[in-house]
């Protein structure tokens, strides 16, 4: 188990592939949050305008996410990577071109969609080279790509100035055809044949509880990790009096860590159990949340926020490291199922934040809402893991905490036959 065993294990080049385009689709998918403020043209948008034209492209990743998945289940990885790229050039190619009447910002906005569905594309292509010892660190590994979510907040300020609107749209241009010529001479699928199950199967599996379990599990730990990062800069700013310059810099340096911390808690989750990991995960979030509650000092506060998005990093490797235990062959469209959820969880997190703000005229209840909502999903993974239990023992060497009782490789593919989640 291990970096070692990883290299070993599966194919490398394809690794490194999965995690390049995952950061830079993820950076595409991010462009028209920091950018929905600069009008290009004469064009002048509401606020309200502005909101949904940011918000749009998570929206509409959200609902390709589990599309995605389910075509690399039935067409392959290499496949949908490739069609991914190539659809995400089309809105880059709208804003390097256009993109000057709000008709156009909504059609960009809803094609950039594409780009966050490059989740349910890049995990499933890397998962299915790696025996399941090997799947925290793994799909945490090319998670760290998700970091690029945030990125785009702290790159677009800084080249807006230097490229202009259409440039910066002609830059990722220019990246994302790079990067498609880089996936189709070095991305291979694993070997082996792919499994296309019945439709009626795969809408049962969409609806069984377990499936709902993992994506509310990562609408938390996701969408707040992403959430909290596009919140802090408001929070700063009001509760403390910290410009929005300074708040946006520490908000990127936490985005970075909690990003970095996503492979950690994927390796801790091979070695320890992914639910373990994910209970202490959301006990944490508890009782950092209720410490947040009572508005500590800026100190203590930042320390609070720092290790609130550590936590939630890890939880988000240590939730991706139960997902192909239960989904083996149905792993693109449990990933993205679970990755949409957690879209929409970048939506909503902020927006009930700063709500709560506006309705109490404090920040204390939204923090103290945050809390309880991490001991609520402590007691529901408790309660979750008695079912996953009985799945485990069909797991042959496998414990019940979803941790190898003996840490060996099994071959190249994830050839353990585990019991289907439960409906």
């Amino acid at each position: 188990m291990g970096f070692r065993g990883v290299r070993r294990a599966g194919h490398w080049p394809t690794l490194v592939c999965a995690l390049l385009g995952l950061d830079l689709c993820f950076v595409v998918w991010g462009l028209l949050g920091p950018l929905s403020r600069v009008r290009p043209g004469p064009l002048r948008l509401s606020a309200g305008q502005e909101v949904l034209v940011a918000t749009l492209p998570l929206l509409s990743g959200a609902l390709l996410c589990p599309l995605f998945g389910l075509l690399t289940d039935r067409f392959g990885g290499r496949r949908m990577a490739i069609l991914t790229l190539v659809l995400t050039s089309l809105p880059l190619l709208l804003g390097w071109l256009g993109g000057t009447t709000y008709p156009q910002l909504l059609l960009l906005a809803s094609l950039l969609g594409v780009a966050g569905g490059s989740f349910a594309v890049a995990l499933p292509l890397v998962s299915r080279w790696h025996s399941l010892e090997h799947q925290g660190l793994v799909l945490g590994l090319v998670g760290v790509g998700s970091g690029g979510l945030i990125a785009a907040n702290s790159l677009v300020p800084v080249l807006m100035p230097l490229l202009g609107w259409h440039g910066i749209f002609g830059a990722a241009l220019l990246a994302i055809v790079v990067l498609l010529l880089l996936t189709v001479l070095v991305v291979r699928d694993a070997p082996g044949p792919l499994v296309r199950r019945p439709w009626k199967e795969n809408l049962d599996f969409t609806v069984s509880r377990d499936v709902v379990r993992f994506s509310v599990f990562y609408f938390l730990t996701f969408g707040g990790f992403v959430g909290l990062l596009l919140f802090l800069p408001f929070f700063f700013k009001e509760q403390y009096g910290i410009d929005l310059i300074r708040a946006g810099i520490f908000a990127g340096i936490c985005g970075v860590f909690g990003s970095i911390f996503r492979p950690v808690g994927g390796f801790l989750s091979d070695r320890l159990g992914g639910v373990v990991m994910l209970f202490l995960c959301f006990l944490g979030l508890g009782f950092l949340g209720m410490w947040m509650s009572y508005l500590p000092h800026l100190e203590v506060a930042t320390y609070c926020v720092f290790l609130t998005i550590a936590l939630l990093g890890i939880g988000s490797g240590a939730l991706l490291q139960l997902v192909p235990y239960h989904a083996q062959e149905q792993i693109g469209l449990g990933i993205g199922l679970v990755g949409g959820a957690g879209a929409l969880g970048c939506c909503l997190v902020p927006w009930a934040l700063v709500a709560s703000y506006r309705w109490t005229g404090r920040f204390g209840p939204g923090f103290f809402h945050l809390g309880m909502i991490g001991f609520a999903a402590a007691g529901l993974l408790i309660q979750a893991s008695r079912d996953w239990g009985n799945q485990y023992e069909k797991l042959a060497g496998h414990s019940r905490a979803g941790r190898p009782v003996s840490v060996r490789e099994r071959g190249t593919r994830m050839d353990v036959t585990a019991k289907p989640m439960s409906s």
